[in-house]
């Protein structure tokens, strides 16, 4: 199998916060505008990537020391990682870093030393760009740069949502509670709320988890940072959402005294209940993650019991995905995929022939099948 993708974005801003965009040549994305950024060869260091990059894509000359990277004709500039992401809506699968690279050459200047078809945007006036890399963009000046230098008369708050998924009665579900309390009494929500300031994001979010619902011990994975200012009619509220998909099976919840009910809805249902904030907007945009990323990792390992048969597994498969599969060639790729253990057990149902019982040879942690769209 052959090793992961990864990959390298950079965020290249001006003094002025404008925005370094090129217009991407090939697929995936083709014509669209994108942060700088490529795939790291396996031989490379994320300094040699960058610097390849930073050749390729724009035109410059560039040798990397620490955290300074020096252009040539811009000068001396400041490196800094920011965060690793799943590869969200890329199909080629994998996990890109992203890193911050500043100058300070005002955005008049630095257009003198770069290729005319390279633009720089402001940075609350970005368009959509190809990949992931909106959220990125929110995710550094919404979160990471305020955590350094935000002006404190501001009052952000952060808190934390979290969308859990499960499969019953042959349906996608998520978990909902019903509020006790206003805002948005009675309206129903996704469990989370603010974090604790003594703890990290994902220690946070675990925490609340487990005191709102008794759910404990599942992988929560950073699904996207929203701000809208308007989303809370409390306060400036940002909200750092996870996701995770969980057999429902192996749960006891309870709420706490913050919600009347907690309970788990189908997708269906969702459309048709009184939603509060843009929890609505999270819960979709959760959805469409799991379905990207069915395609190139062995994440429904974690909807299932630790030993299935083929057709348990292509059902998930369906029912994530809204739509039949054939059977012939779905298991013939998840065969190519070599991630099931046979067991010499099987599963009598009625007349039919009894069927044989498998496991994920990685049944505790994700991984990937760097795989292209195979389903």
């Amino acid at each position: 199998m052959q090793a992961p993708l990864s990959s390298v974005d950079i965020l290249f801003l001006s003094s002025d916060e404008h925005i370094l965009l090129y217009r991407r040549q090939s697929e995936p994305f083709k014509g669209e505008l994108a942060l700088l950024g490529g795939l790291q060869q396996s031989h490379e260091s994320f300094s040699s990537a960058i610097e390849r990059i930073l050749k390729q894509k724009a035109g410059l000359i560039t040798r990397i020391e620490g955290k300074k990277i020096w252009i040539q004709d811009v000068g001396e500039c400041s490196l800094e990682q920011v965060k690793s992401y799943d590869s969200g809506s890329d199909v080629r699968g994998g996990n890109t870093t992203l890193f911050l690279l500043q100058t300070d050459l005002r955005t008049a200047d630095l257009k003198k030393h770069l290729s005319p078809e390279l633009e720089l945007r402001a940075h609350n006036a970005v368009p959509k760009l190809a990949f992931d890399h909106n959220a990125f963009v929110q995710d550094y000046f919404y979160y990471f740069k305020n955590k350094t230098t935000a002006n404190l008369s501001q009052n952000i708050a952060i808190t934390t949502d979290i969308v859990l998924f499960t499969i019953q009665n042959q349906q996608l579900k998520v978990l909902l509670t019903k509020r006790e309390k206003e805002p948005y009494k009675d309206f129903f929500t996704l469990p989370g709320g603010f974090i604790d300031p003594k703890l990290d994001l994902d220690s946070a979010a675990k925490s609340i988890l487990k005191r709102d619902t008794n759910i404990d011990g599942v992988y929560l994975e950073q699904l996207y940072t929203f701000g809208d200012p308007q989303r809370d009619k409390r306060a400036r509220v940002l909200s750092v959402a996870y996701y995770a998909l969980l057999d429902s099976a192996r749960v006891t919840l309870f709420h706490s005294t913050k919600y009347s009910q907690i309970n788990w809805f189908s997708l269906h249902e969702v459309e048709k209940l009184s939603i509060a904030f843009d929890h609505k907007e999270i819960i979709s945009l959760a959805a469409q993650r799991i379905r990207n990323k069915i395609e190139y990792t062995n994440i429904v390992f974690q909807l299932l019991p630790l030993k299935f048969t083929l057709g348990e597994l292509q059902k998930v498969y369906e029912i994530i995905l809204g739509r039949s599969l054939d059977k012939r060639n779905f298991r013939k790729k998840i065969a190519d995929l070599d991630m099931l253990v046979e067991l010499n057990e099987y599963k009598k149902e009625g007349r039919m022939r009894p069927a044989q019982y498998y496991c994920f040879k990685e049944h505790t942690r994700e991984t990937l099948l760097n795989v292209k769209s195979w389903i």
